[in-house]
């Protein structure tokens, strides 16, 4: 569970994520410093004690959702594995994080797809639980959105439906609500391709935005100027969007 989207403009890239998780795990916490290498930025999960979406002094970025491939192992104890959690911290903690991805010890950890990015760029790589696809470029000027989202259950239909959902989202002209694309604040009850998850067993932790702006030069051509990261706790999101988005919330249902 857990829905990414990335969206560039001029001289800007918006990253929005929705953290979606079960209601039984430790309440998460804001931003801070995860790793002091790189002043490593990110919100924390006390479980695992790392998290889901970061970025570094140096202007690279990360999200990170969990794998539910078929032939992953899921549903196995957590102490058999490392917590995923630590993976981005480690990651833009080092010189170069594209390279350190090859350096992960994968069968370690439970599968994960990961997106590390640098400005505009950015590379979109997985791990299913038995084999690593290498990290492949994405994002260039034909590539001005792209969603990426995992649900652990019936995930291929689920996935299928919010691409179908964010498609609809940029076909209405994109708009956003307090900095959050409203796609992100879509919701309905017990509806698992809701992206504002509410099922009765796991939900919708918190949603995480970051803005990375280069003083409207290109995006891809310099460390980026300024990366403003701002955290959502769920509480905050029901109260969020006009009762305009909200017809558009139900709509994109």
């Amino acid at each position: 569970m857990c829905t990414v989207s990335v969206i560039k403009s001029v001289g800007e890239v918006r990253i929005c994520m929705n953290r979606d998780e079960r209601h039984d795990r430790p309440i998460e916490q804001p931003p801070r410093l995860l790793n002091p290498s790189n002043n490593v930025i990110g919100p924390l999960d006390p479980a695992g004690g790392g998290t889901w979406i970061a970025y570094n002094k140096h202007g690279y970025w990360g999200c990170l959702l969990n794998g539910y491939f078929e032939n992953s192992k899921e549903k196995q104890l957590d102490e058999n594995y490392l917590s995923r959690g630590h993976i981005l911290p480690y990651l833009l903690g080092q010189v170069d994080p594209w390279a350190a991805v090859n350096d992960l010890s994968f069968c370690r950890y439970q599968s994960f797809r990961l997106i590390i990015g640098r400005g505009g760029l950015y590379k979109l790589c997985q791990w299913d639980g038995s084999k690593f696809a290498p990290a492949q470029w994405h994002f260039n000027d034909k590539n001005k959105a792209f969603l990426l989202t995992s649900s652990s259950w019936q995930q291929d239909e689920v996935i299928q439906q919010r691409k179908q959902q964010f498609k609809q989202w940029l076909s209405r002209g994109a708009s956003f609500a307090n900095g959050i694309p409203i796609f992100h604040l879509s919701s309905q009850p017990n509806v698992s391709s809701a992206p504002l998850m509410m099922r009765s067993s796991a939900g919708t932790k918190s949603i995480t935005t970051m803005v990375i702006n280069n003083g409207g030069h290109d995006i891809h051509s310099a460390k980026p100027k300024n990366i403003v990261m701002r955290y959502h706790p769920f509480a905050q999101l029901i109260n969020f969007g006009t009762a305009e988005n909200n017809n558009q919330l139900r709509a994109l249902g």
